[in-house]
């Protein structure tokens, strides 16, 4: 074996070893490939897809997630919406409500300034017959004096002429 002739032993390692390698020593490829380097291909396909089947599934976890925050989300402003459509129409009553005390406080406040005027006009009327009446007491007074003193009077005019 020595003497530069290759045994049946060492063919067949040779042969055995160019079917996995060039005779260069490097690992075959293509469409010579071993299986083993096909294997290795798949292999490595197979840990792309993985990776990219992790990443499908990572990026479907968070998608998952932000549609259940959006759902959570969705729920909490339908509430806000309606709980501020309650606020809406509790303050348009307190609203409708407050328009028709201030009408009737209106209302009140001109009956009041009417009867006011009325009072005071009637007030005057009534100052204007105690005064009247006042003068026409003194009237009758002066009217019983003169008459009371008018014979008088008289005797002294006819006296005096």
């Amino acid at each position: 074996a020595a003497s530069g002739s290759t045994g049946p032993v060492e063919k067949r390692i040779e042969e055995r070893y160019l079917q996995v390698f060039s005779a260069k020593g490097k690992l075959k490829a293509g469409k010579d490939a071993p299986p083993l380097t096909r294997l290795k291909d798949r292999l490595e396909e197979a840990i792309a897809a993985r990776q990219k089947a992790y990443d499908l599934y990572v990026a479907f976890e968070k998608a998952s997630r932000r549609v259940e925050e959006l759902r959570t989300r969705r729920t909490q402003a339908r509430y806000n919406a309606d709980e501020t459509m309650k606020a809406l129409r509790n303050a348009r009553a307190v609203a409708e409500i407050y328009r028709t005390l201030v009408a009737e406080r209106n209302q009140r406040s001109e009956r009041v300034t009417a009867a006011e005027a009325q009072y005071k006009e009637l007030k005057q009327r009534i100052d204007l017959i105690k005064s009247t009446k006042r003068d026409h007491g003194e009237a009758q007074k002066m009217l019983a004096t003169l008459e009371s003193e008018g014979p008088l009077k008289d005797r002294e005019v006819q006296e005096r002429e």
